[in-house]
């Protein structure tokens, strides 16, 4: 086993129903410690300080961090075998005769047993566990390393924690290049966000400025804010973005101040100014080309701030609802009033 590692895993947890890996099953508790032994493939590769996803049949339990792992020798264990192809991948069908089936699709009323010597591992992280509420298990697929159905240990890419748990982890891989973003606790109060014209951002070309620090920014008001769109409420961290109230010019307007988190259609609009929010009562305005629209249920609700100590800056809305406003102007539209 490896130590003080960054890897990600998926732990399959189905306690003594488990029905995969011809055994009798481990007895799990999914919100504190995790049990295993040297028939588990990747037994060997988890280690002390990975990221871990919990699973259910269907549904995602939650993520935690492994903090210590026990390790016992000598156990005995039964093992499970189809008693035609010798494969002990065989499954438990509840409702169906006969009652088992292994992975090469043979079907046998009773499976061959074998009683073998293991060393069992019991991995604990009940301190970090954090519960994942709605996340069935096949948003995993498209992050799993080389995925086999059997297998209740399997390596994943750390990106999934960064697309959807954010607000939770303090460490990720943030770009395919897997570069770790290392988040500090964000100290309150912030000096207030101060927002003028002047442009500071660096250009890859004399025509297209970049953007430095955006998943920074994103991750912050994840932290501040909580994991939500303000307007409509999706914690689906992958569909959300972190928009600027008073347009990027630079560094500074990465200020959590200057921030909103909206779900990506939303973010769309805001920065096409198709859609404003009230500085005074925070409530939505759109673009009346949009009136018509499926977005026309959205026009006059309010953004939801989930804290009563930190919020957007005023005067960075001021100058955003003016911006919207002349938008509308041009367009010889009426202009929301304030």
């Amino acid at each position: 086993m490896s130590g003080n590692s960054k890897n990600a895993w998926t732990l399959k947890s189905k306690g003594i129903e488990s029905a995969f890996g011809g055994n009798e099953g481990y007895p799990d508790s999914p919100q504190s410690h995790y049990i295993y032994d040297t028939t588990v493939k990747n037994h060997d590769k988890v280690g002390i300080g990975d990221l871990i996803v919990i699973t259910g049949k269907k549904q995602i339990i939650g993520i935690a961090t492994i903090e210590d792992i026990k390790i016992e020798n000598n156990i005995s264990k039964v093992r499970f075998r189809c008693p035609i192809c010798r494969n002990q991948e065989i499954s438990v069908r509840k409702n169906i005769t006969p009652k088992y089936k292994c992975r090469k699709k043979h079907e046998f009323d009773e499976p061959v047993t074998q009683e073998i010597v293991v060393t069992r591992y019991s991995a604990y992280y009940g301190s970090s566990f954090k519960p994942a509420s709605g996340l069935a298990t096949n948003i995993l697929k498209p992050y799993f390393v080389k995925h086999n159905l059997y297998y209740s240990i399997q390596k994943m890419q750390l990106s999934f924690f960064q697309d959807y748990f954010p607000g939770l982890t303090t460490h990720y891989a943030g770009t395919e290049k897997k570069q770790d973003i290392i988040r500090k606790k964000i100290q309150l109060p912030l000096l207030p966000y101060e927002p003028d014209n002047k442009d500071e951002r660096g250009r890859k070309s004399r025509i297209q400025p970049t953007r430095q620090g955006q998943e920074k920014f994103r991750a912050g008001l994840f932290e501040i804010y909580g994991v939500a769109c303000m307007l409509t409420g999706c914690t689906v961290a992958r569909t959300l973005e972190a928009s600027h109230i008073n347009p990027y010019r630079g560094l500074k307007d990465h200020h959590l101040e200057n921030g909103f988190l909206f779900r990506k259609d939303f973010h769309a609009l805001f920065d096409s100014n198709l859609m404003g929010v009230n500085p005074e009562t925070l409530t939505i305005h759109l673009h009346p080309t949009l009136k018509t629209t499926c977005y026309e249920e959205f026009d006059g609700q309010r953004l939801t701030i989930n804290r009563d100590d930190f919020g957007p800056s005023k005067q960075a809305m001021m100058i955003r609802w003016e911006i919207f406003c002349s938008a509308c102007q041009d367009q010889r539209l009426r202009i929301p009033p304030l």
